[in-house]
């Protein structure tokens, strides 16, 4: 595993001007910058942990570079970093070994990508998800439907049917514990104030973070804090935005429930 070093100033594309849009921004627009920085911040730490070098994600899945250098141009263009979110998969701490788990974006990704080898390998007559794409759309009023509303909840679960009854019942009763735990926290908690999140510099302290994690180089929160424009003290910098990124960068289940309520509203 590579060492940190602290011979590197702050980056070039890094312009705190690209972010000053974000005082508009609404649950949803945060949900979606927040997600890609979490995919790629995941990723990152999950090569860490494996002891690989952060360019192994270049050498796998050469979009990714691609892909962080077209954020870092425009941070608030929220296309999407799909390639991190299937690398972040690969060391999600829910483990393809659980046999009743939530469903993630990547288990989708991968159902695809399997459909498309199967296919093109001769396996399978036809692509499934090609089929798919013949659908006609649904209505609008359907796609704002949220997954979590106030009156019903639904969550989609993967099941591994090789497991027996017993281990079955006493995973569900095991994620049905914590799921009605993190709904209950979730609607104790104030809703956030986005000004303020922006005004914290969440953002640019979360590509500065990951720029980090890429180069392995080390900056104290101090200077942190300077470069996102915080100007109040050091303890206050890491009591607020940086307990807040770790917060979100953790969980983003509480604000893709106001999203969605949001959402729906509309």
């Amino acid at each position: 595993m590579g060492h940190y070093r602290r011979d590197k100033g702050f980056p070039d594309w890094f312009q705190l001007e690209k972010y000053s849009e974000t005082l508009q921004f609404k649950a949803s627009d945060w949900l979606a910058a927040l997600r890609i920085r979490k995919s790629i911040l995941d990723a990152l730490s999950g090569l860490e942990k494996a002891g690989l070098e952060p360019c192994y994600a270049y050498q796998i899945m050469p979009e990714t570079q691609a892909e962080l250098t077209a954020l870092r141009e425009a941070p608030l263009d929220n296309m999407g970093c799909g390639s991190w979110a299937v690398i972040a998969g690969e060391f999600s701490d829910a483990s393809l070994s659980l046999p009743v788990r939530e469903m993630k974006f990547v288990d989708i990704a991968r159902l695809k990508q399997e459909a498309a080898l199967n296919a093109e390998n001769g396996e399978c007559p036809f692509d499934p998800w090609k089929e798919l794409e013949k659908w006609p759309n649904l209505p609008d009023e359907i796609m704002r439907v949220p997954l979590r509303g106030k009156e019903q909840s639904f969550e989609p679960l993967l099941v591994d049917m090789r497991a027996t009854n017993a281990v079955l019942i006493k995973s569900f009763e095991a994620w049905l514990k914590k799921a009605r735990s993190e709904q209950r926290g979730r609607s104790k908690q104030k809703r956030p104030n986005y000004t303020s999140w922006s005004g914290y510099g969440l953002l640019p302290y979360l590509d500065l973070l990951i720029w980090r994690k890429e180069e392995r180089v080390r900056r104290s929160s101090e200077e942190m804090a300077q470069a996102v424009g915080y100007d109040q003290t050091d303890e206050n910098f890491q009591a607020t935005v940086m307990a807040l990124a770790r917060r979100l960068m953790n969980d983003l289940g509480e604000l893709e429930a106001l999203a969605a309520e949001e959402e729906y509203r509309l």
